[in-house]
């Protein structure tokens, strides 16, 4: 008599996730505080435009959540107003027409960082919000299998750029001026009736 036997399996899940923070804002060399790691804003300083050196930080983080190993591969689309920095990692390929991409290979359960720095394109017009947008736009697997969640391959993060105004700065620095422009007359006054009273001095 012949024995059948079914065997049943359930199919591993597949999916890997991406994200995307703001790790660090540095202006003109100062390190500004990132309150919110998804929208950060910047003042630049109307008659320092010339001057002003901004580079932006993120943080890429790639996550195989699945049970099976797989590969994903990363685009990372940077704003028109910004161009790639030293400090950038090396996995990314080449920058072209605003994107750049990289490969990530990873076990089940393993995640990988990247790091990405922009640095700001100076401009008269090249103000207002830049949303960085980071997405998973292809994956591969041994067993083929799709992704179970691609809700999750797609992150952002926005800087906000705005200019201000000197005028704050330079009337403090006016005030200041007169502050020690009114010391210094006191003074030369103090020293003028203390020269005055010696003469009277020697003249009794």
């Amino acid at each position: 008599e012949d024995i059948y036997v079914n065997y049943y399996y359930k199919k591993q899940e597949f999916n890997i996730t991406v994200d995307k923070v703001i790790t660090g804002v540095t202006l003109n060399g100062k390190e500004e505080d990132v309150l919110n790691n998804k929208l950060v804003k910047v003042d630049v300083i109307d008659y320092q435009l010339e001057s002003t050196n901004l580079e932006v930080s993120y943080l890429i983080t790639v996550e195989n959540t699945g049970e099976i190993e797989g590969t994903a591969v990363v685009e990372e689309r940077i704003p028109s107003y910004f161009e790639v920095a030293e400090g950038t990692a090396e996995e990314w390929g080449e920058a072209a027409d605003g994107r750049m991409r990289a490969e990530v290979s990873l076990q089940a359960g393993e995640k990988k960082e990247l790091k990405v720095v922009l640095k700001w394109k100076r401009g008269s017009g090249n103000f207002g919000g830049q949303n960085n947008e980071v997405e998973i736009v292809e994956t591969s697997n041994p067993a083929n299998y799709t992704e179970t969640d691609t809700e999750d391959d797609k992150a952002n993060a926005e800087m906000v750029i705005s200019i201000k105004t000197g005028k704050e700065q330079v009337a403090g620095l006016i005030i200041v001026a007169d502050l020690m422009l009114m010391v210094v007359a006191i003074f030369a006054y103090e020293c003028e009736l203390y020269v005055k009273s010696r003469k009277n001095k020697k003249t009794k």
